[in-house]
């Protein structure tokens, strides 16, 4: 897996005013030629959801107008929601997006299975769910992941031998909530 500056913090793409906040020059090149052709108003909307300055905004440490980024004026404006989506705030919060992360790296560091055992698809005729085992020398995972915004029937049974190590809800249910993802160790 990799992680993308922001995306630890679940950090969405900046929602920009106006085509003086842009900095890249393909982006600001398009932005003036759909301007011609559909006005400012559409041409802006065109162009903001591609522009890869959305992935170019400082990274928030802490809260505030330039979130602990910089003393000086930053090249873009800071992502919306810097006062919480921060890493200073997250990393306090065992229930925030960057903490969820967290334990994954550390459940994936700590367990050579989940990096270098086999990978094994299983239910791959199911369109709404992801789900496969991966099989080390000395152990077995299981991971189930619903990829759908709708609940959706679990299409395996989870076992007794099978143990919650992460998940990104509460606790498992006997169907899959929207977008749930669980990481199961086989005893």
């Amino acid at each position: 897996p990799v992680v993308y500056q922001g995306q630890e913090l679940g950090l969405t793409n900046t929602r920009f005013r106006s085509a003086s906040e842009l900095r890249h020059g393909v982006s600001l090149r398009l932005y003036n030629e759909y301007c011609e052709k559909h006005g400012e108003v559409e041409a802006l909307r065109r162009v903001v959801h591609s522009t890869p300055d959305n992935a170019r905004t400082p990274m928030p440490w802490g809260p505030g107008p330039k979130g602990n980024f910089t003393g000086a004026e930053p090249w873009l404006r800071l992502p919306d929601g810097v006062d919480y989506l921060n890493a200073s705030a997250q990393m306090q919060d065992k229930h925030s997006v960057w903490s969820h992360y967290h334990r994954l790296i550390v459940l994936r560091t700590e367990n050579e299975g989940l990096v270098y055992g086999d990978f094994r698809p299983v239910f791959s005729k199911n369109d709404k769910v992801f789900c496969y085992f991966r099989m080390g020398e000395k152990e077995r995972w299981y991971i189930e992941m619903n990829i759908t915004g709708k609940q959706v029937a679990r299409p395996g049974h989870i076992l007794p031998t099978m143990v919650l190590e992460a998940s990104n809800y509460d606790a498992s249910a006997e169907m899959l909530r929207p977008y749930e993802a669980n990481v199961y160790r086989c005893l």
